[in-house]
């Protein structure tokens, strides 16, 4: 509780009255003093009684208009109070208390009034987020006052509201392989047995007993022969999910870089693990090492807390991406420079090259790399039947490579997917020949990793712009095929 001005008036009053009583020996102004103070004093007791009667009696209620958004969007709140008839007719402001990282409300707006006769008050405000994250309305504050002004109040009452902001998520993810979708659900790993599961294991000839449905109509017009396809059976291992959010995953339109489309990714194996109630540990891999560990387990709050650390990944600022694209090269690049240094003889020439074309330290140098020496330690530390999911770029295609049968040492399984520079490079799609080129030369690195024993690669893009590129591919190989039945 805490006097006003106007009560610390009345007792200053108070005061003079019994002293200048007392000193010029008054008796009316003694009594005066006597009275008013015990006036004061009893208004007091009264309002600290209307107060815990209030308090106990008051109805509040604050709703969220939803309890998931994404950064930005806005989140409508409805603050309602309501005290019944009988209620002590104090004068009370409830406030309602919005997470100090929104945006867009005015405080004013957060204020349910109730005056000293009114029974109910409304108010509803719009708030928004600017970065992910779990946020907290805080219980909405009470502020009551008597109808003299002589007193106020400060009372937090209510329920604590809480919000969940996601980061903007790409809206046309494709995952797959040679620009097909991929049929087998994320996060469902397969056993050594055979039936009707998802994940291709062979294709044999029919024979009689066999369902129509699972006959390879591919496989049977290539062998002439009715063939049907053998699935294995899900099972749920323990995945270790290795993020790389280095620089070149920077790359592409904001809400749509590299890093948003392989947290997609990421999320579906936690989510996947969550409902298999399986293990799964997350490394995440920045410029300078591990940025966040957490070792496979299967509780609700581990599931929890790696969904909130990978949500937290974020690209490089912007001056940071503009300095890696400066420095970067891309592989077709490297090997093109290569190349052209090849039958260089001079000075500059040779020494040049070897940073092109010496591939005999390469196995030092990625196993000083982040990535490669995380999955390095991080698998020696688990068990053999461990399935190693690495989510990373094609900048670097001989160092994913040696990533890649780091993590598959032992029994290991892994599955490596791979976002494509080329449908995330700035105007990377306004010389489509070219554009489909360069992911003719992706396909042909991501086929060369999947026939890699244990191992299934595949392609993460936005379906749009990799349906362009292939668009245009299939534009050539007709033009072609024109040209030689016209010759």
């Amino acid at each position: 509780m805490q006097a006003t001005r106007r009560f610390w008036a009345l007792s200053l009053l108070v005061a003079f009255l019994s002293v200048g009583g007392a000193i010029i020996g008054e008796l009316g102004l003694l009594v005066g003093g006597a009275v008013l103070g015990g006036w004061l004093l009893a208004q007091q007791f009264l309002f600290l009684d209307n107060l815990r009667t209030t308090v106990n009696s008051l109805s509040i209620e604050q709703h969220l208009s939803r309890t998931t958004v994404m950064t930005g969007e806005t989140v409508t709140t409805t603050l309602a109070v309501e005290r019944p008839i009988s209620s002590p007719r104090l004068d009370v402001a409830v406030e309602a208390l919005p997470p100090v990282a929104a945006s867009g409300n005015v405080s004013e707006d957060r204020i349910a009034e109730l005056q000293t006769d009114d029974r109910e008050a409304k108010t509803t405000f719009d708030v928004s987020m600017p970065v992910a994250g779990s946020y907290d309305f805080r219980r909405p504050v009470v502020t009551a006052s008597d109808g003299l002004g002589l007193f106020r109040a400060t009372v937090p009452i209510g329920a604590i509201k809480s919000i969940v902001v996601e980061p903007r998520a790409p809206r046309d993810v494709h995952i797959g392989e040679g620009g097909s979708q991929v049929a087998t659900a994320i996060g469902e790993h397969a056993a050594d047995q055979t039936g009707a599961g998802i994940e291709p294991e062979t294709v044999r000839q029919y024979v009689p007993g066999d369902e129509i449905r699972s006959i390879d109509w591919k496989a049977t017009a290539r062998l002439n022969h009715p063939h049907v396809r053998e699935f294995e059976l899900e099972t749920d291992p323990t995945t270790a999910l290795f993020v790389d959010h280095r620089a070149a995953m920077a790359d592409g339109p904001e809400g749509e870089t590299k890093l948003d489309y392989a947290r997609e990714v990421a999320l579906a194996f936690v989510n996947s693990a969550k409902t298999l109630n399986s293990r799964i540990g997350l490394y995440t891999v920045g410029d300078d090492g591990v940025m966040n560990s957490y070792s496979p387990s299967g509780s609700a709050d581990h599931y929890s807390a790696i969904r909130h650390a990978i949500n937290d990944l974020r690209p490089p600022g912007h001056d940071e991406r503009a300095t890696w694209r400066r420095l970067s090269r891309s592989p077709t690049e490297a090997r093109r420079v290569g190349h052209i240094l090849g039958d260089d003889s001079t000075p500059f020439g040779t020494s040049l090259r070897p940073f092109f074309e010496d591939r005999s330290e390469y196995v030092h140098r990625v196993d000083e790399d982040p990535l490669a020496a995380t999955v390095r330690q991080r698998t020696a530390r688990l068990s053999d039947a461990i399935w190693s999911v690495i989510i990373t770029d094609d900048t670097d295609r001989a160092e994913v490579r040696e990533t890649v049968k780091l993590a598959r040492r032992g029994n290991g399984n892994v599955m490596v997917f791979l976002t494509p520079s080329v449908l995330f490079e700035p105007g990377g799609l306004s010389d489509l020949e070219a554009a489909y080129n360069e992911y003719s030369e992706f396909e042909t690195f991501r086929r060369s990793l999947a026939n890699l024993e244990r191992v299934s690669a595949f392609e993460v893009g936005p379906a749009s712009r990799l349906s362009a590129v292939l668009s245009a591919g299939a534009v050539r190989r007709s033009s072609s095929a024109r040209g030689r039945g016209t010759s």
